[in-house]
């Protein structure tokens, strides 16, 4: 894939914002966001959760993890589901895979077959929607998926992400908590498990915050309509990053979800599959 023609394309994307690679060579890709998830896919690739299966990329957005998924994690063959039908245009022009099909959903059903998918990922989806399209998200994937099929969905956890309840992202307007995620999640899927993914500096959160909580005070409201944000944001671009095989060390993911887990990942199955998907093997 090349990112840098999807980059030129993103200002006619019909809805969002979408985190696009700065490299086309994943081990050199800097950007904060696209790290964050491509962490989670090595991590989930290391375990060969995706080797040899079909997987469902919900929500697949510039496909870089679905190109992941296949490349490092082996998948056999991957579909991305996206609802920008402009941003699937442009994947389907771009992609030259072909175990990789990009299709375009118009909600509420997918336009796919039921029982058809051993694997279905949703990352970074359901903060960016209403309660009721997060049911029908979750009640879609269960369909698809084959009777020992898994589902891995990813979102922030609200009340670190988004400690004094105002999300540092615009796009997110229902941003969920462990115990809300679980019971979401427990309406379509008999068996969960939810990981945290948080960063090994344990004083990054508390760094982070601060920064959060001033933006939000009225001094720095003020300092917003001046455009000093901005300002501050255009001098940090300027700053030398990690490429994301240095940078995907700052993450981990463990059971614990605690004062420092950004992520809450929710493994989901409708049966036991302890030798496969356990707590000791994730």
């Amino acid at each position: 894939m090349k990112y840098s023609s999807i980059l030129k394309l993103n200002k006619t994307w019909e809805i969002g914002r979408r985190p696009i690679p700065d490299s086309d060579n994943f081990n050199l890709i800097t950007d904060t966001a696209v790290v964050e998830q491509l962490f989670r896919m090595d991590y989930l690739s290391q375990q060969k959760i995706f080797c040899n299966k079909k997987v469902l990329d919900v929500g697949c957005g510039t496909g870089y993890s679905a190109e992941y998924c296949i490349d490092v994690g082996k998948a056999s063959h991957v579909t991305g589901l996206e609802v920008d039908s402009l941003l699937i245009e442009n994947l389907r022009k771009e992609n030259k895979k072909t175990n990789l099909h990009y299709v375009y959903y118009s909600p509420p059903d997918f336009p796919l077959e039921q029982h058809s998918f051993d694997i279905a990922t949703c990352f970074e989806v359901l903060e960016h929607i209403d309660e009721e399209k997060q049911k029908n998200i979750l009640a879609e994937i269960s369909r698809v998926l084959k009777k020992d099929g898994i589902a891995i969905i990813s979102t922030p956890n609200r009340p670190v992400y988004s400690p004094d309840g105002i999300s540092a992202n615009p796009d997110h307007i229902n941003e969920l908590d462990k115990n809300q995620l679980l019971r979401i999640c427990s309406k379509y899927f008999s068996n969960i498990q939810i990981f945290g993914q948080k960063r090994t500096d344990e004083n990054y959160l508390i760094r982070k915050q601060a920064i959060h909580l001033f933006s939000n005070s009225q001094t720095g409201k003020i300092l917003r309509k001046l455009g000093v944000p901005l300002i501050m944001r255009k001098l940090r671009k300027t700053k030398q990053k990690e490429p994301f095989y240095i940078a995907k060390k700052q993450w981990i993911i463990d059971s614990k979800v605690d004062n420092r887990t950004e992520f809450l990942i929710a493994i989901c199955s409708n049966f036991f599959r302890d030798k496969e998907i356990s707590r000791r093997k994730i």
